[in-house]
């Protein structure tokens, strides 16, 4: 997914983008996430075709900014475990994410 690859008639580009996310603590069972995709409009992939009779180059940006707010709440007695944070594309494939 983050290769570069290679087809008959050329190579594609990684897909690439650029994510960010806060994680704060409101109380010892309560968190608050906040993600921003995509925030920089950075997310697009290259295309290059060579073959003896067409050069082709091309760039497609795709829309996928979008702002997730989350609330983590820990049920059951005792002092919850820290959720940590871990933040992954989640798709995995050559595409945008939902």
């Amino acid at each position: 997914a983050y290769q570069k690859g290679l087809t008959p008639q050329g190579t594609l580009s990684p897909v690439m983008g650029f994510d960010l996310g806060y994680r704060r603590k409101l109380s010892d069972k309560l968190f608050v996430l906040v993600t921003l995709q995509d925030f920089l409009h950075s997310f697009h992939a290259l295309t290059a075709n060579r073959t003896p009779l067409l050069i082709e180059q091309s760039k497609t940006d795709f829309d996928t900014r979008a702002i997730r707010v989350g609330l983590t709440w820990a049920f059951g007695g005792g002092k919850p475990k820290d959720p940590g944070f871990e933040f992954q594309s989640g798709g995995g494939g050559a595409g945008p994410t939902p």
